[in-house]
């Protein structure tokens, strides 16, 4: 069985998760995924079997877009929901509005930015994650480096309390992390944030709507029926 599968990864599962749940249905095809996602999104994840798996490097590399939720004066060790620790911050609706959350934007988060991604993240120091390491209380910071914005809008503007939060769409380069981008808007905007939801939507020309969701995929046909086809056009 060859083929690249677009799953629509559930809410609390890891990307292994979806692989593990896939493996037991091929049996002993080869099997890998283009791309992880924190538990805590949700979106596509491209899935490769038997000869596509070498297709996955290339769409690793693709640019990727996003749907997020930035949440202000709130955050957690990990930059999402699912840190232990929680921290609040004040806000000020006269500095953290929409307007100067575009002007933000436009100034110094388009184009090619560093970026310092998350201690919790499954980049590696010496073969060990970084992720590990700060659940053994290790300080180590993974180093910047260099991403790109092709471009970021800002959806709406909520208002909840004091803690407001905004609805992003993000284009980006591989590599970018969506949590470091909500910890370093928020940053700028003189409070801490966090990333209270993520959707993957679009990885190179391959969207959501083309994924299927594991509730669907039940047999070994079940999945080659949903392997993606290139547009002829």
């Amino acid at each position: 069985m060859d083929g690249l599968l677009p799953v629509l990864k559930p809410y609390g599962w890891t990307s292994f998760d979806v692989i593990r749940k896939l493996q037991r249905i091929v049996k002993r095809e080869k099997i890998g995924h283009a791309g992880n996602l924190d538990a805590l999104a949700t979106g596509l994840l491209l899935v490769g079997f038997g000869k596509a798996t070498k297709q996955l490097s290339h769409w690793l590399m693709a640019d990727k877009e996003y749907i997020f939720q930035l949440q202000f004066g709130i955050s957690t060790e990990t930059l999402d929901r699912a840190g232990h620790h929680t921290q609040f911050a004040s806000v000020d609706p006269a500095v953290v509005n929409q307007a100067s959350l575009k002007d933000l934007i436009q100034r110094s988060f388009t184009g090619e930015i560093l970026q310092q991604p998350p201690q919790y993240c499954a980049l590696k120091m010496q073969g060990r994650r970084y992720s590990d390491l700060a659940r053994d209380h290790i300080e180590a910071d993974p180093p910047e480096r260099s991403v790109l914005i092709h471009s970021l809008e800002v959806v709406s503007f909520l208002w909840d309390n004091m803690h407001p939060s905004a609805v992003l769409r993000l284009h980006c380069s591989h590599g970018t992390y969506v949590r470091s981008l909500c910890r370093d808007l928020a940053k700028q905007l003189q409070t801490i944030g966090m990333a209270k939801e993520i959707c993957r939507i679009r990885i190179g020309n391959i969207t959501i709507s083309h994924a299927v969701s594991m509730s669907d995929l039940l047999q070994p046909d079940d999945l080659s029926s949903h392997f993606y086809q290139e547009s002829k056009a």
